[in-house]
């Protein structure tokens, strides 16, 4: 006869046991409530445990797809209880996916603990250990599959979700998902990319998203592969970057503004005049009081005067003077020698200070206007010019302190020279040496003829140069520009400005330039969110196969690469990547922070849903207890009016024929 069927009452008990009992309680619930009732004085322990057993068998016989359920549900509390334990997390985080094989791990242990326990729990009395075992090997095994398999799935789904129904708000979540995993593995908070650019800004340097670290340069260079709008854009911001556009100067253009907001030189052919005449105007009052001293009587100043150069020097002072509409002051003295009257000038502060701007005239007849380069003689010139300013200064300490401020036309003229020709030959300790010795009209004349060299750097026409690595990028060249600043803090600032416009050419060539190289393509798959895994592999091999399924293969498979989606998330990308407005960072910073603030919990879902699963899985894949002794009961009782009666029939006849043989 057939089976009676279970009544509301009995299933929902039958339930109960399935999730807490078996489920939960990994095997052992019929052991635990058979125990328990026995304590209670209601039935023997084998009654019981022989009565549970028969009714959930017959339970799980007429409701194989809820016993299943059941059972796996209450399986998988366990493993989703324990991922509830701060840092018990193994999937979902910056952590676990910086060691995908440490959560593995963790997962194939929680997996071979559960399966041990319900190993053990589903086997029979004497068979508990062997069972522990077996489950545990089984149960490791699931555990550490279940995560990959999961992904899988998660992954075709939403690879089919995404080009079965594309939309702007799944490409734009794609995109800050990609963004949000790169800035993940800097270490960068959402706020600090934004510090970051907002300093790079601050110094003039155009940064975007994309150089502030080298994992979110690789995503631009990823979506700069893919070929579509998202690639215009990223070359059209980073082609800017080095070469320039109408919105935008090149490299070089912004490397000379960094030199120029740095050094303020003048123009080194136009501001001569103007440089000449301001520091005059400021030496003036230092020379009014060195000239009030009046005569010098110093034997060591006056010896030179009587060298044939400084009275060269006299006669060109008496010409510069009277272009100038001036004479040199005379005076009549007695020659020691021959007695007579003579006339000549008087050797007051003035004066001398005049011969020495003749010495300067005669120096510059010796000097080539084209090379700046002093002949013999013009070199034997400057050192005893050089010999007398310091006797006269000795002399006068008022004209040394005169000349500390301006020492005159010729000098701020080499200074200028030097600047322009000599100071890419100079070693740093000469540049340094020299500075110190200057005037601050000479310092900034120096300044103004290293710029001038460094324009000539930053502007030589030749394509793909690195300008701003060219001037910072050694330190000799760091060591050579410094004591040309006031401070070391006003250099540093120049130094990060410059480094920073090398690290932005640097990147662009890298995005722009180059090979499809594996992590090129790489960056390409994730962009196109190549997550479909076994689904297209199987359409894939269906495709390649014959009859019908190859048709519809080949059907679906051209229908899903039609999806814009790609397009669209590399178009999201660049628009994220190429940022550099504060309005536009301060976006892209808070949809990151969004994004950020979801993964988390969503992160502890996957986590509790994946250990769960590796925990369900050992539990849920015996038979449930007591399933074949109902099975053979309901058959028993099916085959009993057909059988029953012949084989009691034999028996008897059997048993007849034995009491014949012994009478």
């Amino acid at each position: 006869m057939a089976e009676k069927p279970l009544t509301p009452g009995q299933a929902l008990v039958g339930g109960t046991r399935a999730a807490l009992g078996q489920g939960l309680g990994m095997g052992w619930g019929d052991e635990a409530e058979a125990w328990l009732r026995s304590r209670l004085g209601q039935e023997s322990y084998e009654d019981a445990l022989q009565r549970i057993r028969g009714e959930y068998g017959r339970f799980s016989q007429q409701y194989p797809f809820t016993a299943g359920v059941s059972e796996f549900a209450g399986g998988m509390i366990p493993g989703a209880a324990a991922m509830m334990i701060p840092g018990a997390q193994t999937v979902g985080t910056a952590q676990a996916q910086r060691s995908a094989m440490g959560a593995l791990a963790k997962m194939g242990a929680l997996g071979a603990t559960t399966g041990a326990v319900s190993g053990a729990g589903y086997a029979d009395d004497g068979d508990r250990a062997a069972g522990a075992i077996a489950g545990s090997v089984m149960g490791g095994v699931l555990g550490a599959a279940t995560p990959p398999a999961l992904r899988g799935i998660q992954g075709a789904a939403g690879w089919l979700r995404s080009r079965l129904f594309p939309t702007e708000a799944g490409a734009t979540k794609r995109a800050t998902q990609l963004i949000a995993e790169s800035a993940a593995r800097t270490g960068m908070t959402p706020q600090q990319i934004e510090a970051a650019v907002a300093r790079d800004r601050a110094m003039g340097v155009p940064a975007t998203i994309a150089n502030v670290a080298p994992a979110l340069e690789r995503r631009a260079r990823g979506v700069a592969k893919t070929g579509g709008t998202g690639s215009e854009r990223i070359t059209d911001v980073m082609g800017a970057q080095k070469a320039g556009s109408a919105a935008l100067p090149g490299a070089p253009e912004r490397v000379m503004e960094q030199v120029t907001r740095a050094l303020q030189p003048g123009d080194y052919f136009d501001d001569l005049a103007n440089l000449r005449q301001t520091m005059r105007t400021k030496a003036a009052p230092y020379y009014d009081a060195a000239y009030a001293y009046g005569e010098v009587a110093d034997p060591d100043v006056l010896k030179f005067l009587e060298l044939p150069q400084f009275k060269q020097g006299v006669q060109e002072a008496k010409k510069l003077l009277a272009a100038e509409g001036r004479e040199l002051p005379m005076a009549k003295v007695v020659d020691p020698v021959s007695g007579e009257t003579v006339e000549r000038f008087a050797p007051t502060v003035e004066v001398l200070d005049q011969v020495k701007r003749g010495l300067d005239a005669l120096i510059e007849k010796e000097t080539d206007t084209l090379t700046g380069k002093t002949s013999s003689l013009g070199r034997i010139y400057v050192q005893k010019k050089s010999e007398f300013l310091d006797a006269l200064d000795q002399a006068v300490p008022e004209y040394a302190q005169a000349r500390a401020v301006y020492r005159g036309d010729a000098e701020v003229m080499d200074a200028m020279r030097s600047g322009m020709e000599k100071f890419p030959r100079m070693k740093h300790e000469e540049v340094a040496a020299l500075v110190r010795g200057f005037s601050d009209a000479e310092k900034e004349a120096f300044k103004t003829g290293v710029a001038r060299n460094l324009y000539s750097v930053a502007m030589e026409p030749k394509t793909s140069v690195d300008v701003a690595g060219r001037i910072i990028g050694s330190r000799e060249m760091q060591d050579k520009l410094r004591p040309l600043f006031a401070s070391d803090a006003q250099f540093d600032l120049f130094k990060s400005a410059l480094v920073r416009e090398s690290q932005l050419f640097k990147t662009a060539s890298r995005v722009l330039g180059g090979s499809d190289t594996a992590e090129n393509l790489q960056m390409i798959r994730e962009i196109n969110e190549e997550g479909g895994g076994w689904l297209v592999d199987t359409l894939e091999s269906m495709a390649t196969g014959t009859g019908w399924g190859r048709s519809i293969a080949n059907s679906a498979l051209r229908f899903m690469n039609k999806a814009q989606v790609n397009d669209k998330t590399a178009a999201k990308m660049a628009d994220m990547l190429m940022s550099s407005d504060p309005a536009d960072v301060a976006a892209v910073v808070r949809a990151l922070e969004n994004f950020n603030q979801r993964a988390v919990p969503q992160a502890r879902r996957a986590s509790a849903t994946e250990a769960g699963t590796a925990t369900a899985l050992p539990t849920a894949i015996y038979s449930p207890p007591g399933e074949e002794a109902a099975i053979r009961e309901a058959m028993g009782e099916e085959i009993k009016p057909a059988m029953q009666s012949a084989i009691e029939d034999a028996i008897e006849a059997d048993r007849r024929r034995a009491l014949g043989d012994l009478r």
